[in-house]
């Protein structure tokens, strides 16, 4: 899984992402997608999974493994780029003075 954001004046314009992944993780990660575009950082980092398991309508234990993980993954990269000169796993930055393109990727857990 990668995720790829677009972050002008600490608020997420874009969100993409690259998943080889199962159906539900594919649910998960579009959902995802649709809850931060337009948020800030500070909103972002906050975001718990009941939002997920309410417009989905399920709590199915593989689809809980699989928000779990991306909340993990967006957290750890969020993390990063919050303090990037801390110990966080490394996210790869484009920056034009104006915006940045972050991209980060992880396993999301079972």
């Amino acid at each position: 899984m990668q995720l790829y954001l677009q972050i002008m004046d600490r608020r997420i314009v874009e969100i993409k992402y690259l998943c080889a992944c199962e159906p539900v993780a594919n649910v998960a990660v579009e959902v995802l997608c649709d809850f931060l575009k337009g948020k800030t950082v500070d909103e972002a980092a906050s975001l718990t999974a009941e939002p997920f398991y309410q417009a989905i309508g399920s709590q199915e234990e593989k689809l809980c493994g699989k928000v779990r993980g991306l909340l993990e993954l967006l957290n750890e990269g969020l993390a990063s780029y919050q303090t990037p000169a801390g110990t966080q796993k490394p996210v790869i930055k484009d920056g034009d003075g104006r915006s940045e393109k972050l991209t980060w990727d992880g396993a999301l857990s079972t």
